[in-house]
């Protein structure tokens, strides 16, 4: 069975696992964390599935700490409307880590950063599915600060791409 719930927040040294059949969708809204992790304590993304249906400014997973996140399994999908700003799959902001050994972070729509390192934190990918919206300017994975990032092992970054062709005129124009 499917446990569907809108926030989880670890604000201590503890540990909150999200585990397989644990969904956490937040819909239609801007300036929203569905994730939190505040404190030095470790949130464990074990098979999870992470949403929200199109937002502005929005964050699936944020570590504000010095705290670890760890992706093994699951998926944080974040999508960003259009005309409302950008969206953030995994966002280190303070001194943490994140560790992604599985799983899949990935957008699909426009405007999202997969995993984003702003803080003096470490970023660990060996394993899992990243994506991006690098067409935009929004990569894979970014490292903004003094933090540090390694990808190694199994890890597949991949970038979304969005493209429209226009033809004018069309061919249509020409059918007798």
């Amino acid at each position: 069975s499917e446990m569907c719930i809108r926030e989880v927040v670890n604000e201590g040294t503890g540990t909150v696992e999200l585990k397989t059949g644990t969904r956490i969708v937040k819909t239609n809204t801007s300036n929203v964390t569905a994730v939190t992790n505040q404190g030095t304590g470790t949130i464990k993304i074990s098979g999870a599935n992470i949403e929200n249906e199109k937002g502005g400014y929005s964050i699936g997973v944020y570590n504000a700490g010095e705290g670890l996140i760890e992706v093994t399994d699951g998926k944080i999908n974040f999508t960003a409307d259009y005309y409302e700003g950008d969206a953030t799959q995994i966002l280190n902001e303070g001194a943490g880590t994140i560790r992604v050994t599985g799983g899949t972070i990935c957008e699909t729509d426009y405007r999202s950063h997969a995993i984003r390192n702003t803080g003096s934190g470490k970023v660990e990918i060996t394993g899992g599915t990243i994506g991006g919206d690098s067409y935009r300017g929004y990569p894979s994975v970014t490292n903004n600060k003094d933090g540090n990032v390694t990808v190694s092992g199994n890890a597949t970054l991949t970038s979304y791409i969005s493209c429209l062709l226009y033809t004018s005129p069309s061919p249509r124009d020409y059918a007798a």
